[in-house]
């Protein structure tokens, strides 16, 4: 910056804020798509003498830039970039042009033809190969896919992998090839301002749980305690405590029936699932609990000798 303006070559005056002399700008400042500028910091315009002397390593001036994110401008706060409706002549981010099934915002996220009725984010094909089954999509640049697995459409879905960036188009599951049958689904993620590295982990919790807003991986598991980072934050647990989990808290029989008990996160909603035996076919028992409850109680599959029970959990949607 040169007097505390952004230093490129017309200097049009548009300025960060400044603070006191010795400091550097904090703020944000909106640049134009089409500019390429050359980003610089010089001293506060406020102090005498040294309005135009500029950081210069060479000097022995060191500065930490920290992090810079880079945003499109959306003046109408509809998740869709005022460029990209501009080019496309869109303003509605719930309208489906082209009748695709992909409204103008899934088709902005997905990098899309929100006119094009061929142009829609899906996966292409599942192929079984010798190391396993092999799923495909069409990527695109900028985009970050996750990969996710059930064994059954009444079922939550594991994360089998995250942050398979563009041009990464394929993804090898080698984990349930003796599987009779099962589900993928593939998720993108674009980066956002409430998610600047687009892997579904919001700035703020990152932020919250880590170093910085983008510095959590999710498939890593921060803690240790069995679940990644991406399913921490679904159930609403603390990724850096290895006692906090998602987890049945106990089991036990009354009058009623067999008791299931678990701690609720806000937010989230939860269901119960029972199968006869572990590694056997899970059926729901019951969905849609929602926070603060926090037990239910099986009145039916109680009378049986044995049998395995176990807790889904998904954040509320539209939350």
């Amino acid at each position: 910056m040169i007097d505390g303006y952004p230093y490129y070559s017309t200097n049009y005056k548009e300025q960060w804020l400044t603070q006191a002399d010795g400091s550097f700008p904090s703020n944000t400042w909106l640049v134009r798509s089409d500019w390429n500028l050359m980003l610089s910091f010089g001293t506060n315009y406020v102090a005498a003498n040294i309005d135009n002397r500029i950081v210069d390593p060479a000097a022995g001036d060191v500065i930490d830039l920290g992090e810079i994110m880079l945003h499109p401008v959306d003046d109408d706060a509809n998740g869709i970039a005022d460029f990209w409706e501009t080019q496309n002549e869109v303003t509605d981010p719930d309208a489906d042009p082209d009748k695709d099934g992909m409204d103008n915002r899934s088709e902005y996220l997905a990098g899309t033809d929100p006119h094009d009725g061929a142009s829609c984010f899906k996966v292409d094909a599942v192929r079984r190969e010798t190391q396993g089954h092999v799923v495909e999509w069409t990527p695109m640049e900028g985009r970050t896919y996750e990969v996710w697995w059930t064994p059954s459409l009444d079922r939550g879905f594991q994360l089998l992998e995250s942050d398979l960036a563009y041009p990464v188009g394929s993804y090898t599951d080698a984990v349930h090839t003796a599987s009779a049958s099962g589900y993928y689904k593939v998720v993108l993620r674009y980066p956002t301002k409430d998610d600047s590295d687009g892997d579904g982990l919001p700035n703020i919790w990152e932020g919250l749980y880590f170093a910085s807003p983008v510095s959590a991986i999710a498939r890593y598991d921060a803690d240790g305690d069995g679940q990644t980072n991406a399913e921490e934050f679904v159930a609403g647990t603390d990724p850096t405590n290895a006692t906090s989990y998602h987890r049945v808290e106990s089991i036990r029989h009354d009058s009623a029936g067999t008791v299931i008990e678990w701690s609720p996160a806000s937010n989230r909603v939860y269901s119960v699932l029972w199968a006869d035996r572990p590694g056997g076919t899970f059926k729901v028992l019951a969905t849609d609990i929602e926070y603060p409850q926090n037990s239910w109680t099986d009145t039916v599959d109680h009378a049986v000798s044995s049998g395995c029970y176990k807790l889904d959990v998904k954040i509320k949607e539209g939350e």
